[in-house]
């Protein structure tokens, strides 16, 4: 943790990845209530519109992050900081937040973990040439593929890296194809990463006979709401294919009610 913030204090997933790690640690200790507190503020503040990351759906983060402003407030000192009163419905909803972020926690912690040791191990060994780096990635996706957790959790951070080479644009979209390829061999049923290597497809310009294909096999499979709704978008916006939209769209609101009317699902299949 202290090697990511030294090297990426300007990504809004290492405070993720500091305020989860903090956050399962904050019944027992007011100090790493306070550091999760601060870590999940600074997710907001580098990312306002902060939806999520793996398991972590950004409404969960956003119900603990209130509990914890309520456990250490910004006016009072850590030490002396006690617990303001809440109604049972938050401290219901503000439990579920924090068994959601110790699983996340858990899971991110043994993804960093195998990243930097990975990393330490290529600067002391030296011997891996960049044009061996696939099969490098190849080679210990494969030994590391019985376990399965670990293997969901270092594919999760590959698709957040591909995500956001896709967001910045430009000559980008060959190192985000990259990621999501890479996803896919530590995680091959991985929906983020097809989704991911989609949007790829379709920047570089490819058919849409195929890329409706790609969409089809994709929307076989059990998507979350999440899913479904970046696929019937995707539809909408690129394909114009309002049936095959309508479909996926429809699967969001089957699944998630609650985020279909946070994302205006019920406007876009009116349209």
């Amino acid at each position: 943790i202290r090697q990511l913030e030294a090297e990426r204090p300007a990504d809004p997933l290492t405070w993720v990845v500091v305020g989860a790690y903090h956050a399962s640690r904050s019944s027992q200790s007011m100090d790493s209530a306070r550091q999760a507190r601060d870590a999940f503020e600074k997710v907001l503040e580098l990312d306002p519109d902060f939806t999520g990351f793996m398991a972590l759906e950004g409404e969960a983060m956003r119900q603990q992050l209130e509990m914890l402003r309520r456990q250490v407030p910004a006016d009072r000192p850590p030490q002396i900081a006690e617990a303001e009163p809440a109604d049972e419905q938050e401290d219901i909803a503000a439990a579920e937040a924090a068994r959601e972020v110790a699983d996340v926690a858990t899971e991110v912690g043994a993804a960093v973990d195998e990243r930097l040791e990975a990393k330490e191990a290529r600067e002391e060994i030296g011997e891996l040439a960049e044009e061996d780096e696939e099969l490098q990635l190849a080679e210990e996706a494969e030994e590391t593929r019985e376990e399965g957790p670990d293997n969901r959790a270092q594919a999760a951070l590959y698709v957040a890296q591909g995500q956001r080479a896709l967001q910045s644009g430009g000559d980008r979209l060959q190192e985000a194809q990259n990621h999501f390829r890479r996803a896919l061999q530590y995680d091959e049923d991985s929906v983020d990463a097809g989704i991911g290597l989609l949007r790829v497809a379709a920047r570089s310009g490819a058919p849409e006979d195929m890329l409706a294909d790609q969409i089809d096999l994709l929307a076989s499979r059990d998507l979350s709401a999440r899913q479904a709704y970046d696929l019937g978008l995707f539809c909408l916006r690129n394909l114009k294919d309002r049936d095959r939209a309508t479909s996926l769209l429809q699967r969001v609101e089957d699944l998630d009610p609650q985020l279909s009317r946070r994302l205006g699902v019920e406007s876009l299949l009116q349209q």
